[in-house]
């Protein structure tokens, strides 16, 4: 059967209510006796207008796809796919399609749509783009098996003359059937020794009609059609495409196509499942590591994160410049040259009660290089150098420090005024580096308990006289640890949960390109796109963990006081959500920017909310709220009691932080379904 129209009439989308692909407003659809889309799909062959091949696949592995899909053998596969490439003269199958020509590709199209030899076939436009001799040979073999096969043949083509082969042409205008009938018994009617003039002067007397009586009348005796022995009225009620099956198809109230027999099965249900799953598995793991540098940035841009924030974040300042004016310098010596006569003066003052010179005693508490004093000789000076960048503050030693700090410590609480004074230390830092100044008020506290123990403990007394009556005890974690502790959890989390996301780009490209309609019109289900998906990425979620703990365990000496494996695990949940995000994302987007603007969304809102840079506890009350809403807010605290505090599934925050995290899965999966559903 040949549909014939012109270009926006409606043929396409009749094909693709056929195929199941779009849904009548009103009536229904029936292949084989079911409702399109529903089962039996490997009984239907179907070659849309588009090439809608994968350009990264070899012609073997493009072949071998759609026949897994369809539940073939290895075997008849492999045989199918050597008839073909020699019936349809296709190059060495071990060549890519993208470095194929047009007609090439076309050809290779019309194989993927013949190689599980359907019953029923659909072929949108398959002349396109081939020479005269192919498509010679190509009718020559579609006539072949409807004669020989009992198969059916829905052909679409611009090629009129052409379709003289064909058992009836349909003319498709505007949405409408004008009429149907054995293309000789058209020419034949029409007086017309050509097809392509009948069907001309039939769209010119649609469009313009007509004065002429005899073509009218010509034109009603066409549109008379017989269904099973009847006559049907004005509106065409059958498109036959085997006249050995009972079998019609209305195009005016409800519509159906039924077929009394149901065509052959290849597998059984459970193998044929399988088969699919695994198709569309290599196809995933192909399209992933055909292209280099989607690889790249999925397996290893991870690794690398954690490797550079490792570096970078969490370790303590050093060398930082800070001022020093020393009013108390001993005779002989300027402020030039002062550290230099510390650095020969013994580390520790306790070799005798006030021996040395205390100034230079506090400055050997500092860890070498921990800070670049820069010595100078008045404090204007020093302000002026912070004023310019040079330093970041400055530190000034009141004269007679020495003797002051002496003073006060024999006199304690009868010490005077001016000794009180004279012992204390000045420091001013620029704070607009807040990081930067809190670790330098927090170590000049230290250096200075540190000193003054060591003067008290020198002139014999016990140094808790002059230690901070508070003890502070871990319960968990280190009261010595620094930030990494506190943003590794974190920032593991957001690089497994983000980088997957991106999958929405490639679901996106698939409906564009026309390849997942292409698979779903094989036969495929969401349930199979889905299950080949979670498996496929999974894979590569669990490599890229494996590579960022390699580089933590073994690069940074990663602590992990808990579980390891459910560490692991939490952590690869929390890639399957950004997984199921990223394809829920990808359902509702039409273009690849439209994932990447909403991926960028969700990483500017997810890394301020979620906890991983400042604590929730700091966070307004109303905010705290929005926070919680982050998929990965719960699952952090869960991991980092993992983590840092030893915890298991039995306790609270941890099974809470699961259930989250499944909770999560479980949505994405249903939205992404749903909204795939109203989109095909």
């Amino acid at each position: 059967y040949s549909l014939l129209g012109a270009s926006g009439c409606g043929k396409t989308t009749l094909l693709s209510i056929i195929i199941g692909m779009r849904r009548l407003d009103k009536g229904e659809v029936k292949v084989f006796g079911i409702e399109p889309g529903k089962s039996g799909a490997n009984t239907i062959g179907y070659m849309p207008q588009d090439i809608a091949l994968y350009e990264i696949f070899r012609i073997r592995e493009i072949l071998s796809y759609f026949g897994q899909i369809y539940g073939m053998a290895k075997s008849e596969i492999r045989s199918r796919t050597k008839f073909l490439c020699n019936f349809l003269s296709l190059p060495d199958t071990s060549k890519f399609i993208k470095d194929l020509s047009g007609g090439q590709k076309r050809r290779v199209s019309f194989a993927c749509a013949l190689i599980h030899e359907p019953e029923f076939l659909i072929l949108d436009e398959p002349c396109v783009g081939l020479d005269p001799i192919l498509r010679e040979r190509m009718w020559n073999h579609l006539c072949e098996i409807v004669a020989q096969k009992n198969k059916t043949v829905l052909i679409t083509t611009h090629y009129v003359e052409e379709t003289r082969n064909s058992n009836k042409v349909g003319l498709l205008c505007n949405g409408r059937l004008l009429l149907e009938d054995h293309p000789h018994v058209l020419m034949k009617t029409h007086n017309s020794d050509l097809l392509e003039d009948v069907i001309l002067k039939l769209y010119k007397h649609d469009a313009f009609g007509s004065d002429n009586t005899n073509a009218e009348e010509e034109l009603n005796n066409s549109r008379q059609v017989f269904v099973d022995g009847q006559k049907s009225g004005e509106c065409v009620v059958g498109i036959k495409y085997m006249r050995k099956k009972s079998e019609f198809l209305s195009l005016c109230g409800t519509s159906q196509v039924h077929v009394e027999s149901i065509p052959k099965t290849y597998t059984k249900f459970a193998f044929n499942e399988c088969a699919k799953i695994s198709a569309l598995l290599k196809r995933n793991f192909l399209l992933h590591f055909r292209q280099p540098a989607f690889v790249v940035v999925q397996l290893f841009i991870p690794a690398l994160q954690i490797l550079i924030f490792n570096l970078i974040m969490g370790s303590e300042p050093y060398g930082i410049k800070i001022g020093v004016v020393n009013n108390d310098i001993p005779m002989g010596i300027d402020n030039q040259t002062f550290l230099d006569h510390c650095s020969h003066q013994n580390a520790r003052p306790n070799s005798s009660c006030f021996g040395g010179d205390l100034s230079c005693s506090y400055f050997k508490m500092f860890e070498k290089d921990q800070v670049d004093w820069r010595p100078v000789r008045s404090e204007s000076e020093a302000l002026e150098n912070v004023h310019r960048g040079e330093t970041m503050g400055f530190l000034t030693i009141p004269k007679n420090f020495n003797k002051q700090m002496q003073n006060k410590l024999l006199h304690k609480q009868f010490a005077s005024n001016e000794s009180l004074l004279g012992s204390t230390i000045h420091i001013r830092l620029d704070f607009s580096n807040k990081l930067s100044s809190s670790y330098l008020i927090k170590e000049f506290h230290e250096r200075f308990l540190l000193f003054i123990q060591d003067v008290v403990a020198g002139c014999g007394e016990d140094p808790r006289l002059v230690t901070l009556p508070l003890k502070v005890n871990a319960v968990y974690g280190s009261v010595q640890g620094g930030w990494p502790e506190f943003f590794q959890p974190a920032f593991i989390l957001w690089i497994i949960f983000l980088i997957p996301t991106a999958f929405g780009i490639l679901y996106v490209a698939d409906v564009k390109a026309g390849t997942l309609d292409r698979t779903l019109t094989a036969g495929v289900k969401y349930y199979h796109l889905l299950i080949s998906i979670l498996i496929s990425e999974g894979v590569m979620t669990l490599v890229q963990l494996g590579l960022c703990f390699i580089v933590l365990l073994f690069g940074f000496n990663f602590q992990v006081v808990g579980s390891l494996s459910l560490t692991i695990f939490l952590c690869f949940l929390m890639g399957m959500i950004g997984v199921t995000l990223g394809l829920f994302i990808g359902t509702i987007c039409n273009h690849e920017m439209e994932v990447i603007m909403a991926v960028a969304s969700i990483y500017m809102i997810t890394i301020p909310a979620s906890g991983g840079v400042w604590p929730l506890s700091c966070i307004s009350r109303w905010y705290r709220v929005v926070s919680y809403l982050v998929p990965v807010t719960v699952p952090l605290e869960a991991i980092r009691s993992v983590v840092n505090r030893g915890w298991g599934l039995t306790d609270p925050i941890v099974w809470e932080g699961l259930l989250v995290m499944l909770g999560w899965i479980f949505i994405c999966c249903l939205l992404s379904a749903i909204f795939h559903k109203l989109r095909h």
